[in-house]
């Protein structure tokens, strides 16, 4: 921790971090709240948080990676990317950690990394028209990409850069219910009437409920009735 804050901080704040290790679930939560309150004060710097990531206590380590999401400053979200792409090839769950703090943050900076992960690269789409997702041959890295696919889309529903919708615009067609709803908010907020010949066969003929209801929203916002057709 850093050295400027006072003893009694220092020792109330390391008291905290061992508590996040306890067994028992109110005392943790009882820690975590309390750490919260430091961080939106701005006692806890973000160098330490930083060092607090490379802690081999995973609760410890877990807890600093949604602090970073929460801080979202370029370097908070640039130690994130750094240990996502390390992650990709040791742990999926501390990776799907990673990604829900890229969401907490908002970081358009992570959205080309997120759209790799689903195997779409970015800045292609003028040169190549329609873009269609690289497919995957290596079981392994396939499995992780059906793992995350849900929660990075998630993540980019919360980011609201309109690139994701654009670039995933396939998604729309997923068979999970979640991801085409994620997919039709996505298309909605970005204003991407191009596809509204598809949203609208989504509000009609969706096997799912709420896609439908979500496609009607969508609907709504992409094609508005004119002023006089609204009375």
């Amino acid at each position: 921790m850093s050295q400027a804050l006072p003893e009694r901080v220092l020792a109330e704040l390391d008291q905290l971090f061992d508590n996040l290790t306890r067994q028992e679930e109110p005392i943790r939560n009882r820690a975590m709240s309390r750490l919260m309150e430091y961080e939106k004060s701005g006692s806890i710097p973000l160098e330490a948080l930083i060092d607090m990531t490379r802690e081999k206590n995973p609760v410890v380590s877990m807890y600093a990676i949604g602090a970073l999401g929460r801080n979202g400053s370029p370097q908070a979200v640039s130690r994130l990317l750094e240990m996502a792409n390390k992650a990709m090839s040791e742990n999926p769950l501390v990776l799907e950690t990673l990604i829900e703090a890229m969401g907490a943050a908002k970081a358009k900076e992570t959205v080309p990394f997120l759209l790799e992960m689903l195997g779409v690269k970015t800045g292609l789409k003028k040169l190549l028209g329609k873009i269609t997702p690289k497919k995957e041959t290596d079981p392994e890295k396939a499995g992780l990409r059906d793992f995350l696919l849900l929660p990075i889309v998630k993540v980019l529903d919360e980011i609201g850069d309109p690139r994701a919708p654009q670039a995933l615009e396939f998604l729309l067609e997923h068979e999970d219910h979640l991801v085409r709803w994620h997919m039709v908010r996505m298309v909605m907020n970005a204003q991407m009437a191009e596809v509204s010949t598809k949203i609208h066969f989504m509000a009609e003929h969706d096997a799912n409920e709420l896609v439908r209801e979500m496609a009607q929203l969508a609907l709504a916002k992409l094609n508005p009735l004119p002023p006089n057709m609204n009375n």
